[in-house]
């Protein structure tokens, strides 16, 4: 668990670098030649990947048997930037709702 947890922070470390070098290199070139920013979630995808691909990174490791699947997912993971790994780790571990435990209680 605590190794899944550890790669888990790594890959949202990449995540992050990830999402800086795209808005520190592609944003630009995409503003000066009137680009649609919409192309840099591809840009964004393809580099996370490449760097978790070069990194080794293996998150779904545990998960599925095939090694470039999870390479595959994982790249989609850090391409998906900071926000799509800061989602996929508050749905994995949901806090729970304390009005949720009052409106069981009450029901019995």
């Amino acid at each position: 668990m605590a190794e899944g947890l550890s790669m888990l922070a790594v890959a949202l470390f990449m995540a992050v670098v990830n999402e800086r070098l795209v808005e520190w290199f592609v944003a630009p070139l995409f503003k000066k030649y009137k680009v649609d920013t919409l192309w840099m979630r591809y840009i964004a995808g393809v580099t996370g990947f490449v760097i978790s691909f070069f990194a080794g990174m293996n998150l779904f490791g545990g998960f599925i048997g095939n090694a470039q699947l999870g390479t595959i997912l994982t790249g989609i993971v850090v391409g998906g930037g900071s926000n799509l790994v800061h989602e996929l780790f508050s749905s994995a571990v949901r806090k729970p709702d304390p009005l949720e435990a009052l409106d069981y209680e009450a029901s019995l």
